[in-house]
């Protein structure tokens, strides 16, 4: 039977006609709810859309409550009450990463308001600088494009960021020791003194950067001499890397704080360390070893495939001596089985010959340290062997680590998939090698604080 409601009911407005089994009809009619219809229904289309829009939207907000319950910790911890100390709060690295992943990705006030509150919520604003996020409105997530930077995801607080790099000393040979700078902006100058000249003179040295000392009567006028100045150009370039994380371990975050740093950590630290030792320049840093670097030294070895003491000793004569206090080996370890037959004669140099092989192995050659790593090129490769001073080589951070969430790339495996962008620049201290004096202004040795061990000619 179709019937005309005569007021409004079951959510249906007064007028709707519509089609009932017979008895719900007589039922309707009965109550003095509807009256019998003679023509057909007459579809109410805007009733139908907001029905349906009605339901979507019940679908989906219970679809957020039921995942921000899974990544919000338990009830209280977002909660901040006046005057509760900052211990309190529970800050930490997790912490702060659950609290970008509910704003951002879930739009939660309660995590913005902990973000904006205990961990100070900031991104990159459209032309590269820091600026602060005000409003849950504001938070949302842009592409990053261009040198300067956009609008994009949340800073992770500057504490741990410091803590990050502080961390990754540990798995990292190279730019831990280097000399490194807080870049305020993406371009930043050091002031060098030019010591990579030719002397201008042979009772003067390069080192002095043209500084120079005249012998006058007791009546004649001095003559002046000025140092020489260079500049360095350190630019922090976008470095952006992706690592995943199981919901359920952010979930439990304060538990897993050593987990999720890892995860930043182990990825950071690898990648500023190679880049700051073999980056190309191009769109990243210069590296202190990379074939572009015009203060790089290749001394070459003795014997193909070999790695010997006068390669050791040829390589210690060209190292730039004022660097000599901080400088240290760095070798790939298929260059071990080297040191150990290294001799003079038939006399063991590196390892004594005592009878036995219980000791371990010798961590310094000509009294410096030996460090071993991974990310040099096998024994007879060029850089096997290398002789550095990491003090020479300018590490530029700007302090913050950008973080951006999505869910939906690995929905099906239950993983967060994170994006992080980190702004650093890195370049040699020496625009080029620097000359001994020797006496002369021509055909002067050249030594460096970054030496190579290359192929025999």
């Amino acid at each position: 039977m179709i019937v005309t409601l005569t007021k409004d009911y079951d959510g249906r407005r007064a007028g709707e006609s519509f089609d009932l089994p017979d008895t719900a009809a007589q039922t309707l009619v009965q109550a003095g709810l509807a009256t019998q219809a003679t023509t057909p229904p007459t579809p109410n289309l805007d009733a139908a859309a907001q029905a349906l829009e009605s339901r979507i939207s019940e679908m989906v907000q219970a679809s957020i409550v039921k995942a921000v319950s899974h990544i919000r910790p338990a009830q209280g911890v977002y909660q901040i009450s006046p005057g509760e100390s900052e211990a309190d709060r529970r800050k930490s690295f997790a912490d702060n990463i659950r609290c970008i992943v509910a704003a951002q990705r879930y739009r939660d006030p309660e995590a913005f308001e902990r973000l904006a509150k205990v961990y100070g919520a900031r991104r990159y604003g459209p032309d590269g600088e820091i600026e602060p996020v005000r409003s849950l409105a504001d938070a949302s997530i842009k592409a990053s494009s261009g040198a300067t930077g956009a609008a994009g995801g949340f800073l992770i607080a500057p504490e741990y960021v410091q803590d990050l790099f502080r961390l990754s000393a540990e798995t990292a040979v190279f730019a831990p020791f280097t000399r490194q700078v807080n870049m305020v902006s993406r371009e930043q100058f050091r002031p060098a003194l030019a010591q990579t000249g030719a002397p201008v003179s042979e009772d003067s040295s390069p080192m002095y950067a043209g500084i120079r000392i005249y012998y006058k009567s007791e009546t004649a006028k001095r003559t002046a001499s000025q140092p020489v100045y260079e500049q360095i150009d350190l630019v922090a370039h976008d470095a952006t890397g992706y690592t995943e994380a199981s919901r359920d371990l952010l979930a439990d975050a304060p538990g897993h704080e050593s987990e999720i740093q890892a995860m930043f950590r182990e990825a950071i630290a690898y990648n500023v360390d190679y880049v700051s030792m073999f980056g190309d320049g191009i769109n990243k840093a210069l590296g202190a070893l990379h074939s572009g670097n015009p203060c790089r030294l290749v001394v070459n070895r003795a014997d193909n495939n070999k790695f010997t003491y006068a390669d050791a000793l040829a390589m210690y004569s060209r190292l730039h001596m004022p660097s000599a206090p901080g400088a240290y080996w760095l070798m790939s370890q298929t260059v071990i089985p080297q040191l150990g037959t290294l001799s003079v004669g038939s006399t063991p140099i590196w390892i004594a010959n005592t009878g036995g092989a219980q000791g371990g192995l010798p961590s310094t050659l000509l009294g410096l340290p030996i460090r071993f790593t991974e990310k040099l090129p096998a024994l007879g490769t060029t850089g096997d062997v290398c002789l550095v001073n990491p003090r020479f080589y300018y590490l530029g951070f700007m302090q913050s680590l950008e973080v951006g969430v999505s869910e939906d790339f690995k929905f099906d495996e239950d993983l967060i998939a994170f994006r992080f962008k980190l702004r650093w620049g890195g370049k040699p201290a020496l625009r080029a090698t620097v000359k001994l004096h020797e006496g002369r202004t021509t055909g002067n040795t050249e030594v460096s604080p970054f030496i190579v061990l290359g192929p025999k000619v």
